[in-house]
């Protein structure tokens, strides 16, 4: 009895790591495995309690990693599915389940709900890997709790858990962790003013052959290091076919900011402001808000100065600034 409740919880791990490796693949416009996902919560019930929680757990992260299927980047959801998911399981036939399930929670609970939630949930699980020696997963909460220490305004200790996590002697193994700690360690770089640093690593992450998307924070690091020709000559070679919307209303803003031009600042702010708001992208709204104070504040024009300083405030608080009632007189 015992060499088949190993055999299954061997089979369930190689089921596992199957699937969620194959959901990084799945293409946002497959509308196939949509129908496969609604056939599979249909017949939920006749499925082992844990395999009821892998469905719950892959139909929530389809669902994330799918905005175009869907009416919007839908993390409520995606915590709906995965809440039930852990009121399924109960780790029967694989012991690390109900932490997996956890993990998959922490990140989108905190983005949506309270970073600190979100911060000591990841800090729950990491022990629950720690036991099962499971060092892929013990680094991936590593990586997701820096981002959340970043939106709670902690950059400096996001900074060391990401340096350790790069420094690791089996980072190396897992490229798709180290991409996105390099990625997360310039914007915890570029949130604490720590411009010159942040570029230094952007050189490194080209020299590592790193994703580009790395790379585009430079324009705003040059912007604020008083460099504006090479910031705009920067954002001229970027591929626009390689930018994601928020990159590109990120550049167009620093355009506008760049050359004084208010009717184009006017213009960029509010669908930036939704396209930020929509995705729950707390990072780069810090830095929009950020480039709006530079400039405001450059112009002596402490009316709009002090309507950004407050959407900054209550982004402390967690609230989405919905809109920037600013005064524009062109």
């Amino acid at each position: 009895m015992k060499g088949i409740k190993m055999h299954i919880k061997l089979l369930m791990a190689i089921f596992i790591g199957y699937y969620l490796n194959a959901f990084s693949a799945v293409k946002s416009r497959d509308i196939n495995s949509k129908y496969i996902f609604e056939n599979a919560l249909e017949f939920l019930e006749i499925y082992e309690a844990d395999e009821q929680g892998l469905i719950c757990l892959f139909y929530a992260l389809y669902i994330k990693r799918n905005t175009e299927l869907f009416s919007k980047y839908n993390l409520e959801d995606t915590i709906s599915w995965v809440k039930k998911g852990i009121s399924i399981s109960n780790g029967e036939l694989w012991s690390d389940l109900p932490a997996l399930l956890k993990y998959n929670l922490a990140y989108p609970l905190g983005i949506c709900t309270d970073f600190y939630q979100g911060i000591k949930l990841i800090e729950e699980v990491k022990l629950t890997f720690q036991q099962s020696c499971n060092l892929y997963r013990i680094i991936s909460c590593l990586n997701n709790e820096s981002i959340l220490l970043i939106c709670c305004g902690f950059y400096r200790p996001a900074i060391q858990k990401l340096n350790g996590i790069l420094c690791h002697t089996s980072i190396s193994a897992y490229p798709t962790i180290a991409s996105a700690a390099e990625n997360n360690l310039i914007l915890a770089y570029v949130l604490n003013n720590e411009f010159d640093q942040a570029l230094t690593q952007m050189s490194l992450s080209i020299k590592n052959s790193s994703p580009a998307a790395n790379c585009v924070w430079a324009p705003y690091c040059l912007y604020r290091l008083s460099k504006t020709k090479e910031a705009l000559q920067i954002i001229s070679k970027f591929d626009k076919d390689s930018l994601t919307k928020d990159d590109i209303y990120l550049f167009r803003l620093l355009r506008a900011v760049i050359r004084i031009d208010r009717r184009a600042i006017n213009n960029v702010i509010n669908p930036f402001l939704n396209c930020l708001c929509s995705q729950y992208n707390w990072t780069i709204l810090m830095i929009f808000l950020r480039i709006l104070c530079c400039y405001f504040e450059e112009e002596n024009d402490y009316e709009n100065l002090s309507i950004v300083l407050k959407a900054r405030l209550d982004c402390k608080e967690q609230i989405f600034p919905t809109e920037l009632p600013l005064v524009f007189r062109v």
